[in-house]
């Protein structure tokens, strides 16, 4: 059997399921009779990485591959699984599952973002950023903040400060991205003055 390929993304904790080839079309009055798989030919590198991968067969005769976070920026092969396939009429099937290791995507700003005014003496995270994060045209769906949020700007006037986009859920295979945006930091009132103390 040809084998197939499953893409799994470096540093995310996943559950992968492929739907298995269709046996190969037999001629007539031949049947397979029942079908059995079973994974077996566990072959993924990384000690502490994807070697501590799980794989089995669901009760819908899907493969399934549960792969821990691996921080690795190696992209490529990381081995293969094999599924044993087992009929009545036939001698034993393998079918082998090539695993492709792949970094995630790095979404891109849409525009412009911008970043609401604050006033001299006040946090950044006063501010509220708005912007759009694509990739290859889909917009990725997240939150943007400040990297450091309690950071107070030391003057009045045009200041430059760094965001971080981290991805929603279900947007796991994107990395977070972080940029910068010049913030409008307004001048604060005048102190209030005191009277002079009678002497």
């Amino acid at each position: 059997m040809q084998p197939i390929e499953l893409t799994v993304i470096n540093g995310l904790a996943k559950t992968y399921l492929v739907n298995l080839p269709a046996l190969p079309t037999l001629g007539d009055n031949c049947k397979y009779g029942s079908i059995k798989y079973e994974a077996c030919n566990f072959n993924l590198i990384g000690e502490g990485g994807y070697a501590n991968s799980t794989a089995m067969i669901t009760s819908n005769d899907e493969f399934q591959l549960t792969v821990p976070a691996v921080e690795s920026q190696t992209e490529g092969s990381v081995g293969t699984v094999g599924v044993k396939i087992t009929t009545d009429n036939y001698q034993d099937m393998l079918l082998t599952v090539k695993v492709i290791a792949k970094n995630k995507i790095v979404p891109v700003l849409d525009g412009e973002i911008t970043a609401t005014p604050i006033t001299f003496g006040q946090i950044l995270r006063v501010s509220t950023i708005t912007g759009t994060m694509k990739d290859d045209g889909k917009t990725v769906e997240g939150t943007f903040e400040w990297t450091d949020p309690s950071t107070k700007p030391d003057k009045a006037g045009d200041y430059q400060a760094e965001w971080t986009f981290t991805p929603a859920e279900g947007y796991e295979e994107y990395a977070t991205a972080t940029g910068t945006v010049t913030i409008k930091v307004n001048k604060a009132p005048p102190p209030s003055l005191l009277p002079r103390p009678t002497p």
